[in-house]
Formats: structure tokens, C-alpha cells, sequence
């Protein structure tokens, strides 16, 4: 008999926007597609373990139809700021709408940092629920789960 961690791993995709790492200044993370979920409507997690001469650490998360492409801010992704180690921090968030039939839709996300201070231990990463058999999945614009 499955137990649910057993479920939760046959359901979620994780997808990771800043593999854990030291970052010592404010940067934009790599995009990353979220393609193999099925929703628009995903969850995302901060960790942050040890700083260093840390003031704040801000995060927030941008959209694009293209890894290499325009990014915009998707609403209320936004991390509480961090201003101590040992820090956990969880938001749900949709994608973006398209504004225009013609528009592609926003496959791609990164994490954009602001960091005050020397460093920041940091993971960051975006869950989803997989596609499954028989699900559309996140192909064109999803509708919204709301």
C-alpha cells in the first residue's frame, strides 16, 4: 500500500529555479518550463539556510512564452523578504494570462534576486501537478483553476 509521500511523488513535478547554491549578489535565475504540468496554478518554495552579512533577500518570480525571451512579473509572486537564516517560505501563484488570441502562452518561469548583504545559502524551487494520462495539460492557455 502506498503511503503519501508515495502519492505526492507520482502527482507533483518539482521544477528547481535556483538549485541549491551561495549566491553572493542580485541576479536573475535560469527559466525553466513548466511544460510537464497540467495547471497554470502552481506552488513555489524559498529555503534559506546560512547568510552572511545578510540585510534582505528578495525574490520574486517572472513568466515568458521563450527561455531566452521577454520576462514579466506574474502577479503576487512575490516571497516574503528574508532577514535571517534558517528561512521557509511557501506562495501559490497562476500564470499569467495571454492578452491577445495570437499571444503565445507563458511556458516559462525564473526567479529574479535582490540580495542586500554579503550572501544567501539559497533553494528555490516551483511545484506542479504532472500531467497524466487522458489530461490536456498545460499546452496552449490552461483555464484558470479560480
Amino acid at each position: 500500500m502506498a503511503n503519501f509521500l508515495n502519492n505526492f511523488a507520482q502527482i507533483m513535478y518539482v521544477f528547481d529555479l535556483l538549485p541549491a547554491q551561495v549566491l553572493a549578489a542580485t541576479g536573475n535565475g535560469t527559466g525553466v518550463s513548466i511544460v510537464p504540468s497540467a495547471t497554470n496554478w502552481l506552488s513555489a518554495r524559498l529555503h534559506v539556510a546560512a547568510v552572511t552579512g545578510l540585510t534582505t533577500y528578495d525574490v520574486k518570480l517572472q513568466a515568458s512564452s521563450a527561455i531566452g525571451g521577454t520576462y514579466t512579473d506574474i502577479p503576487g509572486a512575490v516571497f516574503p523578504t528574508v532577514t535571517a537564516a534558517n528561512n521557509n517560505k511557501m506562495i501559490d501563484f497562476q500564470m499569467p494570462p495571454i492578452v491577445l488570441p495570437t499571444d503565445l502562452p507563458f511556458l516559462f518561469v525564473r526567479a529574479v534576486s535582490t540580495l542586500v548583504g554579503t550572501s544567501v545559502n539559497v533553494h528555490c524551487e516551483v511545484f506542479g501537478t504532472i500531467k497524466s494520462s487522458g489530461t490536456v495539460g498545460y499546452v496552449g492557455q490552461p483555464l484558470p483553476i479560480n
